[in-house]
């Protein structure tokens, strides 16, 4: 979309203005995720997936992440939701003054050009590069290698972004994620419904194949998918769906570390 000062400030105020009605819902529900995305894809397009705005909000912690204890066993499930809650509602604050933020950086600025803060590298760092070669690995540098190196933006303390690297089948897992867009697509069910179902495994395989990726982000997409057949049982095709969906998991998980809990 191409966007004017006028329009990118509109459409800041009513992604802000949403943030009220996410506080009756839960991360990583559909609301959640549907906001959470057109944010991420509003920053990149008028700041850039480089900027400060775009990196604070990929990087969100949406759900708990700290030891929760109880003195009953049987109040385990009430305080795990509780603190799931609290630290909701902590990261749509956080996520409010970030697009805040945003805002007044752009009021400001003279025309929406000046705001735009780049696109994150695609190419390996040389950090990256003799990581892989310390380690044997090949590092993707425009085509997929068979087993690739993956570096992932993660968790901000201050201003400083640390990364970390992990290993799979780089190249099986964009297979197995185009082979699930097909089977998507052979679902009996509406065209809204395969667009949606299909969105997250597109955001997903196009983070996997950046030597560079955004844990915010692969962990949205990745949750997504792996919520994909959960309700749907009944649907004609979806078991091929959910065996794609199982295969993919046994890549993603042990690298990305999301326990099936964790996801709403």
């Amino acid at each position: 979309m191409g966007w004017t000062r006028e329009s990118a400030l509109e459409e800041l105020d009513s992604l802000i203005a949403e943030i009220n009605d996410l506080k009756g819902s839960t991360p990583h529900s559909g609301a959640h995720r549907f906001w959470l995305t057109r944010v991420l894809d509003f920053l990149t397009e008028v700041f850039g997936d480089a900027s400060r705005y775009f990196k604070l909000i990929a990087y969100t912690q949406w759900g708990n992440t700290q030891p929760v204890h109880v003195m009953m066993p049987w109040d385990g499930p009430r305080a795990l939701e509780e603190a799931d809650k609290r630290a909701f509602l902590e990261a749509l604050d956080a996520a409010r003054g970030t697009l805040l933020g945003a805002r007044h950086l752009l009021n400001r600025s003279p025309n929406i050009r000046s705001v735009f803060r780049g696109r994150m590298q695609d190419e390996p760092t040389e950090t990256t590069k003799h990581e892989a070669e310390a380690s044997g690995s090949q590092v993707s540098t425009g085509g997929i290698t068979n087993y690739g190196t993956l570096t992932i933006t993660g968790s901000h303390a201050g201003d400083t972004f640390q990364t970390q690297t992990v290993q799979f089948d780089r190249k099986e897992v964009i297979r197995l994620l185009e082979e699930m867009q097909e089977a998507i697509s052979d679902l009996a069910v509406s065209e809204d419904e395969k667009e949606a179902y299909q969105r997250p495994v597109g955001q997903l395989a196009a983070e996997v194949k950046k030597p560079n990726a955004l844990r915010g982000v692969l962990n949205m997409a990745w949750g997504a998918v792996k919520n994909i057949g959960s309700a749907e049982s009944g649907i004609q095709g979806i078991e091929r769906v959910i065996s794609i969906r199982d295969a993919l998991a046994n890549h993603l998980d042990p690298a990305l570390h999301i326990p099936l809990s964790m996801m709403a």
